[in-house]
Protein backbone atom coordinates (compact mmCIF):
# COMPACT_ATOMS: atom_id res chain seq x y z
CA UNK A 1 0.00 0.00 0.00
CA UNK A 2 2.86 2.40 0.70
CA UNK A 3 4.60 1.69 -2.68
CA UNK A 4 1.29 2.42 -4.29
CA UNK A 5 1.05 5.71 -2.57
CA UNK A 6 4.84 6.62 -3.53
CA UNK A 7 4.25 5.75 -6.85
CA UNK A 8 1.29 7.79 -7.31
CA UNK A 9 2.96 10.66 -5.70
CA UNK A 10 5.62 10.30 -7.98
CA UNK A 11 3.64 10.21 -10.52
CA UNK A 12 1.54 13.67 -10.17
CA UNK A 13 4.55 15.17 -9.57
CA UNK A 14 5.80 13.98 -12.45
CA UNK A 15 2.85 16.01 -14.38
CA UNK A 16 3.34 18.59 -12.69
CA UNK A 17 7.06 19.62 -13.70
CA UNK A 18 8.25 20.72 -17.04
CA UNK A 19 9.28 18.64 -19.81
CA UNK A 20 12.61 19.97 -19.51
CA UNK A 21 12.99 18.98 -16.05
CA UNK A 22 11.86 15.34 -16.92
CA UNK A 23 14.24 14.76 -19.82
CA UNK A 24 17.43 16.45 -17.41
CA UNK A 25 16.44 14.24 -14.27
CA UNK A 26 15.98 11.04 -16.91
CA UNK A 27 19.19 12.12 -18.39
CA UNK A 28 21.28 12.65 -14.99
CA UNK A 29 19.79 9.06 -13.54
CA UNK A 30 20.85 7.26 -16.77
CA UNK A 31 24.29 9.00 -16.73
CA UNK A 32 24.52 7.35 -12.73
CA UNK A 33 23.48 4.04 -13.99
CA UNK A 34 25.89 4.10 -17.06
CA UNK A 35 28.41 5.16 -14.54
CA UNK A 36 28.23 2.57 -12.01
CA UNK A 37 27.34 -0.32 -14.92
CA UNK A 38 30.96 -0.12 -15.75
CA UNK A 39 32.80 1.26 -12.77
CA UNK A 40 31.58 -1.91 -10.65
CA UNK A 41 31.37 -1.40 -6.87
CA UNK A 42 33.17 1.69 -6.44
CA UNK A 43 32.34 3.50 -9.81
CA UNK A 44 35.25 5.98 -10.51
CA UNK A 45 34.69 9.16 -12.45
CA UNK A 46 36.46 10.10 -15.52
CA UNK A 47 36.94 13.64 -16.09
CA UNK A 48 34.30 13.36 -18.80
CA UNK A 49 31.99 12.54 -15.87
CA UNK A 50 32.74 15.36 -14.07
CA UNK A 51 32.66 17.87 -17.28
CA UNK A 52 29.20 16.36 -17.36
CA UNK A 53 28.19 17.18 -14.28
CA UNK A 54 29.57 20.83 -14.20
CA UNK A 55 28.02 21.89 -17.33
CA UNK A 56 24.41 20.09 -15.90
CA UNK A 57 24.41 22.23 -13.25
CA UNK A 58 25.19 25.17 -15.26
CA UNK A 59 21.66 24.48 -17.27
CA UNK A 60 19.06 22.31 -14.35
CA UNK A 61 18.22 24.36 -11.05
CA UNK A 62 17.58 21.53 -9.55
CA UNK A 63 19.87 18.83 -10.26
CA UNK A 64 21.29 18.17 -6.72
CA UNK A 65 17.59 16.31 -6.49
CA UNK A 66 18.80 13.53 -8.90
CA UNK A 67 22.66 13.34 -7.64
CA UNK A 68 23.01 9.79 -5.93
CA UNK A 69 26.83 8.85 -7.10
CA UNK A 70 28.76 11.87 -5.32
CA UNK A 71 27.72 14.51 -3.09
CA UNK A 72 26.12 18.32 -4.43
CA UNK A 73 28.77 20.11 -3.17
CA UNK A 74 32.13 17.46 -4.92
CA UNK A 75 30.18 19.18 -7.97
CA UNK A 76 30.22 22.83 -6.77
CA UNK A 77 34.07 22.27 -6.25
CA UNK A 78 34.40 20.42 -9.69
CA UNK A 79 32.88 23.35 -11.28
CA UNK A 80 35.03 25.89 -9.17
CA UNK A 81 37.93 24.41 -10.09
CA UNK A 82 37.15 24.28 -13.85
CA UNK A 83 36.07 28.12 -13.86
CA UNK A 84 40.16 28.50 -12.10
CA UNK A 85 41.31 26.37 -14.71
CA UNK A 86 39.63 28.13 -17.80
CA UNK A 87 40.64 31.89 -16.53
CA UNK A 88 44.56 30.32 -15.60
CA UNK A 89 44.68 29.15 -19.31
CA UNK A 90 43.09 32.41 -20.80
CA UNK A 91 45.70 34.55 -19.22
CA UNK A 92 48.64 32.03 -19.86
CA UNK A 93 47.59 32.88 -23.72
CA UNK A 94 47.61 36.15 -24.03
CA UNK A 95 50.25 36.61 -20.95
CA UNK A 96 51.14 39.28 -18.80
CA UNK A 97 50.32 42.86 -19.83
CA UNK A 98 52.77 44.55 -21.96
CA UNK A 99 54.19 47.93 -19.61
CA UNK A 100 55.41 50.90 -21.62
CA UNK A 101 58.09 53.02 -19.34
CA UNK A 102 56.41 55.97 -18.08
CA UNK A 103 56.57 59.64 -20.24
CA UNK A 104 58.93 61.43 -19.09
CA UNK A 105 59.24 65.52 -18.72
CA UNK A 106 62.88 65.17 -19.90
CA UNK A 107 65.32 63.61 -22.03
CA UNK A 108 67.37 60.76 -20.79
CA UNK A 109 71.18 61.39 -20.31
CA UNK A 110 73.54 61.66 -22.64
CA UNK A 111 70.68 62.56 -25.38
CA UNK A 112 72.16 65.52 -27.47
CA UNK A 113 75.79 65.40 -25.81
CA UNK A 114 77.39 63.69 -29.39
CA UNK A 115 74.81 66.40 -31.14
CA UNK A 116 76.08 69.44 -28.84
CA UNK A 117 79.80 68.38 -29.15
CA UNK A 118 79.41 68.37 -32.79
CA UNK A 119 77.32 71.68 -33.21
CA UNK A 120 80.46 73.16 -30.84
CA UNK A 121 83.18 72.03 -33.11
CA UNK A 122 81.83 73.79 -36.34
Amino acid sequence: MLLLLRVLLWAVRALARSRQALVLDNLALRHQLATVAHGGRRPRLLPVDRLFWVALRTVWTDWARSLVIVKPATVVAWHRRAYRAYWRRISRQRGPPHRRPAPCSHPPHGHGESLGRAANSW
